[in-house]
């Protein structure tokens, strides 16, 4: 979904008047820590997903902590930089994010409803065998259902997103429009 929402804020913002080359000025703090939050969540998902041995299901059974320490530091390196068009937006939608995953064994439910809405029938068996690492199907037992991913989009790439991933796109195409449109990039 945000590969979408950046291109389609590029395109407006070109339609505005703004420039690519805008974006190459944007200075952003605490990068460092983003960084290294994508890359700890990366790399533990990826070790789960390829390896069956003690570490992987001590790592799965700590989903919730793995994912409160990367999207922390993530969040913490984006607080560096809130004075920035978007990023107080973006932070909202990661954290709507990460309360239904957190809550739930550190995978985002989704839900079956959406998916059956979209047709998503091959999305939805995969869930039901509970072999997703990052997400989950709505049960009965599930925590914040309305910040889970509820929400059927239907476009040439359908999908079921959240409250939170509406909130981050929208952060995301303020941060954009703001530096392409800008006359005064070095802000």
């Amino acid at each position: 979904m945000f590969i979408e929402v950046i291109i389609i804020s590029i395109l407006i913002a070109f339609l505005r008047g703004g420039k690519l080359n805008n974006l190459t000025y944007v200075r952003i703090k605490g990068i460092g820590f983003m960084i290294l939050g994508l890359v700890i969540y990366s790399i533990s998902i990826r070790y789960i997903a390829n390896t069956n041995n003690e570490i992987s299901k001590i790592l799965f059974s700590n989903l919730s902590i793995i994912n409160i320490i990367t999207f922390g530091l993530i969040l913490f390196g984006l607080y560096k930089n809130k004075n920035i068009s978007g990023i107080k937006t973006s932070m909202i939608g990661i954290i709507l994010n990460l309360l239904p995953t957190v809550a739930n064994g550190g995978r985002m439910p989704v839900s079956k409803n959406a998916l059956e809405k979209l047709n998503m029938i091959d999305q939805l068996k995969v869930l039901e065998e509970d072999i997703v690492i990052t997400h989950t199907l709505m049960t009965n037992s599930t925590k914040f259902k309305f910040l889970s991913d509820i929400i059927p989009v239907k476009y040439f790439l359908p999908k079921v997103i959240s409250i939170g991933d509406i909130a981050l796109s929208i952060g995301i195409f303020l941060m954009i429009q703001k530096f392409m449109t800008s006359k005064d990039v070095l802000q």
